[in-house]
């Protein structure tokens, strides 16, 4: 059986720089993230113009119906 060593000796601190740099490096179980940010923006913006439009929308809609 092969152990592979580790990179840095467990007692020798890593500078959190590295530490950083080494996980924004790493492309492995990023899509996941990705994914799941580009579905709140979505949602988050969906939710934002519900709020910014619903007036206009209801006022457009009365005129309607109080044109019919």
């Amino acid at each position: 059986m092969i152990i592979a060593e580790p990179e840095q000796p467990i007692n020798q601190e890593i500078p959190e720089h590295k530490l950083l740099t080494d996980f924004l490096r790493t492309e492995s179980g990023l899509t996941i993230t990705e994914y799941a940010v580009a579905a709140g923006l979505i949602a988050a913006a969906i939710a934002a113009s519900f709020a910014v439009l619903g007036p206009t929308v209801d006022a457009i809609m009365v005129t309607v119906i109080a044109f019919l």
